[in-house]
């Protein structure tokens, strides 16, 4: 679970980067990126509501959870993140692209 938070703490201030350099950017990918960045604010708040849950719950029961489901609740809202955060790789790389062709002409 602690790894988990780090993750999202990286993911966080990096995508508040992501924000600031390609949003402001002229592309015809540009709603594609707003919209895969929210799919992945909102896996991260469905992660860190998971985690709330969890820390909020005694020791005692946290430790009969991990065994009992090995925390596969927890790795698929990491994959859930992970996934997303693919996706916006792949846009920023086409919108990078874009802007270096100088096609970054907006068709609206």
């Amino acid at each position: 679970m602690a790894e988990g938070l780090e993750i999202v703490s990286v993911i966080l201030m990096r995508y508040d980067m992501v924000e600031q350099i390609y949003i402001s950017k002229a592309s015809r990918a540009k709603d594609l990126l707003i919209n895969a960045t929210v799919k992945l604010y909102v896996a991260v708040l469905e992660y860190l509501a998971k985690a709330v849950k969890y820390y909020s719950q005694s020791t005692a029961k946290r430790l009969a959870k991990s065994v009992i489901d090995g925390g596969a609740k927890i790795r698929e809202n990491l994959d859930n993140i992970s996934a997303a955060d693919k996706d916006i790789d792949s846009i920023r790389h086409d919108i990078d692209s874009e802007c270096k062709s100088g096609a970054n002409t907006r068709y609206d």
